[in-house]
């Protein structure tokens, strides 16, 4: 089963989100930074490589926030959601068409990714 991590990065009750661009079963739809977890290294490490390469900041996970193993068409993954500060560089999109602060009371009027709701409620009993 693949591994993949994804970044809440929690600031002033806002979470940053990005969104996908075309192909695959989520085209176009937001979602946390993040992605697949490389052979040797941990989620936690992964979650650091993924939103350097993604959105340009170095960040900290400080709490895995929720584990989800979701199904999709091409087979299951493992997915590992930490609570994450950002610790320098301003967010940008580099692998995403388009990323927003967006307020956590907000989340739910964006089309996530299915695996990605998964984690919204945890998500606003987090606001600061």
């Amino acid at each position: 089963m693949r591994q993949v991590s994804a970044a809440v990065i929690l600031e002033d009750g806002r979470v940053l989100l990005g969104k996908r661009g075309a192909g695959g079963s989520c085209a176009y739809l937001w979602e946390f930074p993040g992605g697949k977890v490389e052979l040797g290294e941990s989620p936690a490490d992964c979650l650091i490589r993924e939103c350097r390469e993604e959105v340009g900041l170095l960040v900290e996970p400080e709490e895995l926030l929720n584990r989800v193993v979701y199904p999709f068409p091409d087979g299951p993954i493992e997915l590992f959601f930490f609570k994450t500060r950002r610790l320098s560089g301003e967010a940008k999109p580099l692998v995403h068409t388009e990323i927003l602060w967006v307020p956590v009371e907000n989340l739910q009027d964006y089309p996530f990714s299915p695996a990605n709701r998964e984690v919204l409620g945890i998500i606003a009993k987090q606001i600061p």
